[in-house]
């Protein structure tokens, strides 16, 4: 019986990780620091995986907040034409919000230039059935918006009902990652 148990997990795991092989994320619990980056090789692509992991204080609790690029080992200084975001909902945050699918950035509001970037429908989480309490999700960014968002100077988002805005040394952090990914000029 033990072995039965075993090969369903390991054919359900599999099937799992099928699916978030189109969102090239893989579904897990967020245990990043802030301003903790990583770096890992994907073999199959031989490609590297860069990171970013964030801590979003809010009102309500903090998320998590993660983006990942990946650059080629043939040719490492061509940027990503997508972007990685993983988010999760803080251990300590307050049980009553309502976790919805969302993710939503905000940079720079009240400026002329102002760019609200959502991502919630492409946003795959770990319980999407009506009324479900989503703790983990993850989706994929265009490069272009990612380096928008490298340049605002202020930068609020919604992350599973959990509304927040990155600190300052947050926001440079995004912006030294994306010179990191080649997608800006390092040092800007």
């Amino acid at each position: 019986m033990r072995t039965l148990v075993v090969i369903g997990a390991t054919v359900l795991l599999g099937v799992t990780s099928t699916v978030a092989a189109d969102q090239r994320l893989a579904m897990m619990r967020a245990e990043w620091g802030d301003h903790e980056t990583w770096s890992h090789y994907i073999q199959d692509s031989q490609q590297n995986e860069l990171g970013l992991g964030l801590h979003v204080a809010g009102p309500t609790g903090t998320s998590f907040l993660a983006f990942t690029g990946r650059l080629g080992v043939r040719n490492p200084t061509e940027p990503p034409r997508e972007i990685g975001v993983q988010i999760a909902a803080g251990r300590l945050s307050n049980p009553n919000v309502v976790r919805r699918a969302t993710l939503v950035f905000l940079a720079d509001a009240g400026e002329t230039d102002a760019f609200r970037l959502d991502l919630s429908e492409r946003l795959n989480v770990d319980d999407p059935t009506p009324g479900g309490s989503a703790e983990n999700g993850v989706a994929m960014m265009r490069a272009v918006d990612f380096v928008r968002l490298s340049s605002a100077t202020t930068l609020m988002v919604d992350v599973l009902g959990f509304e927040g805005e990155l600190r300052d040394d947050q926001i440079r952090a995004v912006r030294t990652f994306a010179g990191r990914l080649h997608l800006i000029p390092s040092g800007d």
